[in-house]
This record gives C-alpha cells, sequence and structure tokens, in this order.
C-alpha cells in the first residue's frame, strides 16, 4: 500500500466535516482564499486521490439520488480514514521544504479543528525544526575544499534558523483567538 499523499490528506480533511460528492470536494480544495492559496488540485487528480483513498479504506461512497440528473457519488470519511487524519494533522511537516505545503495544509485543518490541535501541531513542528537544526549544527566541520557541502550546510541551517523564528515570532498570529 502507498503512502497517502498530502494531497489525500487534505481530501480526508475535507470530508471530516460531512460527506460531499466530488465537484463540491474540488471546489473547496481549490478556494482561492483558503487551500487554494498553497495547494491546487485538478479534478481528474482528485478522482484518481478518492478512488486510492478508498483503495486503503479511508474513505466509501454512496450513490445519491438526482431527479433528472444521474446519481451522485457521495464521499465519506471511515472510521479508519478519520484516525489517519487525526494522526496526519498533529504530525509535523519534515524540514523546510515541507513546510511551505504540508505544514499549511495541516494548519489549515488544525485551526479549523480544535486550538489543542493548533497547539499540539505548533509544538510538534517546533520542535522537529530544532532537532533538525541540532543534528546540522553538530555536524564535524567540513573541509575548506569542500566548497559545495559547506555551501548547502549553511543553507539548510539558515532556512532552519528562518523557520524557527516564523514559527516562534509569528506564534500571535498562529494563535486562534
Amino acid at each position: 500500500m502507498r503512502q497517502t499523499k498530502v494531497s489525500g490528506y487534505a481530501l480526508l480533511g475535507l470530508l471530516s466535516g460531512g460527506s460531499k460528492h466530488g465537484y463540491e470536494l474540488h471546489q473547496a480544495y481549490n478556494d482561492p482564499v483558503g487551500l487554494g492559496q498553497v495547494w491546487r488540485l485538478g479534478l481528474s487528480q482528485l478522482y484518481a486521490e478518492l478512488k486510492q483513498l478508498e483503495t486503503e479504506g479511508l474513505v466509501e461512497f454512496t450513490f445519491h439520488a438526482q431527479e433528472l440528473r444521474p446519481a451522485k457519488k457521495m464521499f465519506k470519511l471511515t472510521p479508519a480514514g478519520r484516525a489517519a487524519f487525526k494522526q496526519w494533522i498533529e504530525t509535523p511537516a519534515h524540514g523546510v521544504r515541507e513546510l511551505r505545503v504540508e505544514f499549511m495544509v495541516r494548519y489549515y485543518f488544525a485551526e479549523r479543528t480544535s486550538k489543542k490541535a493548533v497547539g499540539v501541531l505548533m509544538e510538534r513542528q517546533r520542535e522537529s525544526l530544532r532537532k533538525e537544526l541540532a543534528t546540522l549544527t553538530t555536524l564535524p566541520t567540513i573541509s575548506e575544499s569542500h566548497n559545495f557541502e559547506r555551501l548547502v550546510r549553511t543553507f539548510r541551517i539558515s532556512q532552519l534558523r528562518a523557520a524557527l523564528d516564523w514559527l516562534e515570532g509569528g506564534q500571535k498570529l498562529f494563535t486562534p483567538r
């Protein structure tokens, strides 16, 4: 079984509020003032992701009859889908690269879940970045002749420090009122 992608977890999050059909999910996913600010998902990609989530036992569907139109597939979370989403939302993104999308998507749903979920995510994210920074800053010194290696390491360290400053300094922005 493949590991569920961020897009799949986002779909689980959108379904955590109740059953939705594919086009509703597509609109919510691509909302320009919501998730659409960080991630977009095409309709065919969305349906492929829903199929995979169904195969994994995380979502299921029923048909909803409509007058004069074909029946709609209504998707909903299974108990396994609800549990997988809850675990994912509390797991920090790894490194700065994942912070831009994965953390933002997790935060989007944590904020809609509870103040506790936001607090758990924020603390775990800061701790994850602190650990990664500590690992990089305690590595052996790089030889003068290894410019590329030094450049990469100093870049990663400066990114991690900036991300931590952003998380710690912007705590007021992230704390729900």
